[in-house]
């Protein structure tokens, strides 16, 4: 229970700026398998594709509790950096900064992480995670889904963006 309850607050106090947007709608298994499936299937976005859109439009689906989506206008406004394979964000999302790595565009800040992947369509897809820790074993896991791309965690959240 008290790990339900960190993860529906992580997800909370990640996304300030979006509670107002929210709505309380269930995320059953099924909506999380197709996260999963687009999220693998995904590819590193170019920072000339992630350039090209000014403001991007994103659903997030809160995976822990599986009841929380929220929509949001402006959750990603890209600009460039004057360092290479960086891109910062200046939208609501909560991370600033992201790396582009082999698999995937990444940022973090402590134990959350984000990962960045581009669809077949165009349209980008994430997967924020929080490291799992050894103390977790004590607790369900039923409401768990290991992230696709980071070792020993769970994800968080997925968001899809156009």
């Amino acid at each position: 229970m008290k790990l339900a309850m960190f993860g529906f607050l992580v997800f909370l106090f990640t996304f300030p700026r979006v509670a107002s947007s929210a709505t309380l709608e269930s995320v059953n298994h099924q909506t999380i398998s197709q996260l999963q499936e687009n999220f693998q299937k995904g590819h590193v976005p170019t920072l000339k594709h992630l350039l090209k859109k000014s403001k991007w439009t994103c659903k997030l689906y809160g995976v822990r509790s599986k009841l929380q989506t929220y929509q949001r206008d402006n959750f990603y406004e890209f600009k460039k950096s004057p360092k290479p394979k960086v891109i910062f964000n200046y939208g609501a999302q909560l991370f600033t900064s992201y790396k582009v790595q082999p698999n995937s565009l990444v940022a973090s800040k402590g134990s959350l992480a984000e990962h960045i992947k581009e669809t077949e369509d165009g349209k980008i897809i994430s997967e924020m995670s929080i490291a799992a820790h050894s103390n977790l074993e004590k607790f369900k896991k039923e409401n768990e889904v290991s992230s696709a791309i980071r070792p020993n965690s769970v994800v968080v959240a997925y968001t899809t963006c156009q």
